[in-house]
């Protein structure tokens, strides 16, 4: 278990990189105004090194809030997939049924679900139960969500390849998927997708 103490660890190490990054970025610039011998080398490499040390900075952000997300309680949601096991009739919406999965407890559990959804890691038991998907697909994703006073959910996506497009079985299934996984949310009463040429037949 992740506790406070290695979260604070974790923060004051990274202050440590940071400074020690810093530092290193400015002793080099510092010996690089005072070499004249080639100028134009001195400054790209510092460039370089620069670049580097903020993608080393994000990095342990993202650790960081990785460590913290960690820590929040963990609440059930259920994850709709499709299950051909379950299917009397072609395509129908009711084979499409939960696993049961967790996350963390935050403001962001709509759009945390849907992206686990989107991951479609379902486990090998649940496979030989029946359960597929077409899930992931690394260029159709999750951009933004917007759940309006009157209970209306707006997902955002991008999908530049036409992952959603297709025969009106395939639509019916992934389309559907997304609905009922958004749907277990008691806020939430309606779905709608955006661009509204998403999941057309």
């Amino acid at each position: 278990m992740i506790t406070r103490s290695k979260i604070f660890w974790a923060i004051a190490v990274s202050i440590l990189l940071t400074l020690l990054i810093s530092s290193g970025i400015f002793a080099f610039w510092q010996n690089s105004k005072t070499s004249t011998k080639d100028e134009s080398t001195s400054e790209k490499i510092l460039l370089q090194e620069i670049v580097k040390s903020q993608k080393q900075i994000k990095d342990l952000k993202k650790e960081i809030e990785e460590i913290k997300k960690n820590q929040l309680p963990k609440i059930p949601v259920k994850l709709f997939y499709y299950n051909i096991e379950s299917d009397e009739d072609l395509c129908s919406k009711e084979a499409i049924l939960p696993v049961e999965r967790e996350i963390p407890d935050n403001e962001n559990k709509i759009t945390d679900t849907i992206n686990l959804l989107l991951e479609g890691k379902l486990t090998t038991a649940e496979k030989s139960e029946g359960f597929q998907t077409e899930f992931p697909q690394p260029d159709f994703r999750l951009v933004s969500t917007n759940l309006d006073e009157k209970g209306t959910l707006t997902l955002e996506f991008d999908d530049p390849e036409n992952f959603t497009s297709g025969g009106s079985c395939r639509v019916t299934i992934l389309a559907n998927q997304i609905i009922k996984t958004a749907r277990q949310f008691p806020e939430v009463k309606a779905v709608e997708f955006k661009p509204e040429t998403l999941f057309q037949p």
